[in-house]
């Protein structure tokens, strides 16, 4: 006979827990233990990604969207710049700053300077994972503050300050204080890639060349972080460089040689009537320079010399062009 099922003796087995195998609460407010310390390799492939500061010893490089600032002296990396896409500006509570924070408004904390490794690479941004919540945080990121490739470089006159050009979509032109390893200012006008920078000699301006799907020559007040000045360029442009004085700059690329006019001290002309796009940018001043035989060329890259007024350019099929500043071409050698 067998016992009714209700009647049945019930064993319930009870392990007690031992303490070295209970499962920890997880700390919402740990961050990764991950630093970048070193950067192996690098992402140069053109002139405009590389630029030195002579007076500091430095030379800067891109390695995909970080900043290297290699001390050639010291034989190290010294620096690793990488703006992040949640940057807060900072609150200048001494009176001391107050003149600071009037020509930077858009400056950054310094902590923008950290590098994330795993934002970088297009991973987890490490706070997002704390919060568990990696979704919305990633709509919440404005495409234009996501980190892109660098696709140039340029260090100020003093080499006190370095401009960085994204790639890409949205790109922004970054401006970054080299000593204190700050973000001062982000610029945003460009749609397609920044293909070159340049700081004026007087250190009031940037100007800022695109890609050519992009088309645009602008030129930045970079401390107020506004345009000022723009143009369309239609052809295919590799480069541009500043004259000595900062009268002119110019621009090279296929069938095309560009001075781009400023005043006598390297300020903007005054606007005339009918050459302003807005009522603060204004349409800047251009004229070609006179190629003669020399029309069909692509002409690759440009640089003025800093004793005279003279500016060489270089072609695709190895010539060295001397032009002056009333555009003219006075010579030109085969250099194969």
């Amino acid at each position: 006979m067998f016992a009714p099922r209700s009647s049945r003796p019930v064993t319930i087995a009870v392990y007690p827990q031992k303490n070295g195998l209970r499962r920890r609460k997880k700390d919402e407010n740990a961050t990764p233990a991950i630093e970048l310390e070193r950067i192996l390799g690098f992402t140069t492939s053109k002139p405009t990604v590389l630029s030195t500061a002579p007076t500091l010893d430095l030379v800067a490089y891109a390695a995909g969207s970080v900043v290297v600032l290699y001390n050639h002296k010291k034989n190290k990396q010294v620096a690793l710049l990488h703006a992040s896409s949640s940057t807060t500006p900072i609150q200048q509570t001494n009176s001391n700053t107050s003149n600071w924070s009037a020509a930077f408004p858009n400056r950054h904390t310094p902590t923008d300077s950290v590098i994330n490794p795993l934002g970088s690479l297009g991973l987890l941004d490490p706070q997002s994972a704390n919060n568990g919540n990696t979704t919305s945080n990633s709509k919440k990121t404005p495409v234009s503050n996501k980190a892109k490739p660098i696709s140039c470089i340029t260090f100020s006159p003093d080499g006190n300050y370095l401009a960085v050009g994204e790639a890409g979509h949205q790109p922004r032109i970054l401006i970054w204080d080299v000593q204190s390893r700050t973000l001062v200012n982000e610029l945003k006008g460009h749609k397609y890639g920044v293909l070159a920078l340049k700081f004026s000699p007087n250190m009031k301006w940037i100007v800022s060349l695109g890609f050519q799907h992009d088309g645009y020559l602008n030129v930045w007040n970079w401390k107020s972080g506004t345009k000022v000045a723009c143009n369309k360029i239609t052809t295919k442009v590799h480069t541009l460089a500043f004259s000595r004085t900062g009268a002119y700059f110019v621009t090279a690329g296929l069938r095309h040689v560009k001075f781009w006019y400023f005043d006598a001290n390297g300020n903007l002309p005054k606007k005339q009537g009918g050459q302003s796009i807005t009522k603060t940018v204004q349409v800047l001043d251009g004229r070609s320079g006179i190629l003669g035989d020399l029309r069909d060329n692509n002409f690759l890259d440009a640089t003025c010399c800093q004793k005279t007024d003279h500016t060489y350019f270089v072609t695709s099929n190895g010539l060295l062009c001397m032009f002056t500043e009333g555009r003219l071409m006075d010579k030109w050698v085969n250099l194969q």
